[in-house]
């Protein structure tokens, strides 16, 4: 019979996914809020989609990174990604 541990061992959930995938929006959200904190005004005026209209937004952004963070599943799986967030975004004043 073959070996399976390495199969075994790469195996995860698909909520362990799902919260790497969320973790990894909130973590993006995180760098464009830095960034506009930093000094780039235009950073959101920037996203815009195919007509023009205004996609990103500051307030947004905290939103979504708020939601992610209030998600049982996400801690779960990732604290510690989960809790560097959270001290980053306390750090941005949010």
């Amino acid at each position: 019979m073959a070996d399976k541990s390495h199969t075994r061992r790469q195996r995860r959930p698909l909520a362990h996914i799902a919260a790497r995938i969320e973790l990894s929006k909130a973590r993006s959200y995180l760098a464009d809020l830095q960034r506009w904190r930093a000094g780039d005004e235009n950073r959101f005026t920037r996203m815009v989609d195919g007509r023009g209209k205004q996609l990103g937004d500051a307030g947004l952004w905290v939103e979504y990174i708020r939601q992610t963070l209030e998600r049982a599943d996400v801690w779960r799986y990732q604290p510690g990604v989960c809790r560097r967030i959270a001290r980053q975004m306390q750090r941005l004043g949010y």
